[in-house]
């Protein structure tokens, strides 16, 4: 629960689930991805898994499908941090949200929820929370790499990414 929302995962196919392994439930998909860590790996509710995008893939993206509208208050991005060779990896991070589907990752029609240049220094923070202030209706939510300036810090590492709502 936050003081916001509440953090719901939308099954597809049915009611809202707010428990167990809703990755079944909601399609995620990458530019691309390191074996095994694919893209329904950062929306399991498991902090023990996560996205990881291709090697040198310059401006690597993540989106995920909610199934429908939902009013979206706050998407909150759980970066793997978790060594200090991947602290500086989550940097120039967007986040954006829309209604249509980001065909090929573009989601320039997308309405940009925030920017988190970065990176971080160290593994004290767990997470980022993106928001415009006041909801926002989206069916579709984007991350996404704004640079691509080094093969060896340019990756898309997400743990867990989070879609709070005003609706309780």
């Amino acid at each position: 629960m936050s003081s916001h929302g509440v953090c719901k995962m939308y099954n597809i196919g049915g009611d809202d689930t707010t428990s167990g392994d809703y990755r079944l439930f909601r399609s995620a998909v990458g530019s691309g991805y390191s074996h095994p860590c694919v893209a329904e790996l950062a929306n399991d509710c498991d902090r023990n898994t996560f996205y990881h995008s291709l090697y040198g893939e310059r401006y690597a993206w993540w989106n995920v499908d909610l199934g429908s509208s939902v009013s979206i208050y706050i998407v909150r991005v759980h970066p793997y941090v978790r060594t200090p060779d991947v602290y500086n990896r989550f940097h120039d991070v967007e986040v954006s949200v829309g209604m249509v589907p980001a065909v090929g990752g573009d989601a320039s029609a997308y309405t940009v929820l925030g920017l988190f240049i970065g990176p971080f220094t160290d593994d004290t923070c767990c997470s980022v929370d993106f928001s415009l202030g006041s909801p926002v209706s989206a069916r579709y939510v984007h991350v996404r790499l704004t640079t691509a300036n080094s093969i060896l810090n340019d990756y898309l590492l997400l743990e867990e990414v989070e879609v709070l709502t005003q609706e309780f």
